[in-house]
């Protein structure tokens, strides 16, 4: 499993498409089964900061993704953490 640490709306935008494209999904395949239309997708994938986060938990669901909220003043870095490199596709 990797972390991906996201600290810009661009970030998360590149993010969501990727995983989208890694499960072999289109923006309609992904938009059926996130209740949404595929130009919602399409919005979120060029501009995340627009999308709701009600909407944005239904695609992180439908991706089989997680969100993970952590406190940057306590985080240790030590080397048996994971990889937090991004994915190619960035």
């Amino acid at each position: 499993m990797r972390d991906y640490p996201i600290k810009t709306v661009g970030q998360l935008s590149a993010l969501l498409r990727s995983f989208r494209k890694e499960r072999g999904h289109s923006q309609a395949d992904l938009a059926i089964q996130a209740g949404a239309v595929q130009q919602q997708i399409s919005n979120m994938e060029n501009n995340a900061g627009t999308t709701s986060v009600d909407r944005l938990m239904k695609v992180l669901a439908a991706l089989d993704v997680e969100l993970l909220l952590r406190d940057r003043k306590h985080v240790t870095t030590s080397p048996t953490q994971p990889d937090k490199s991004p994915p190619e596709q960035w």
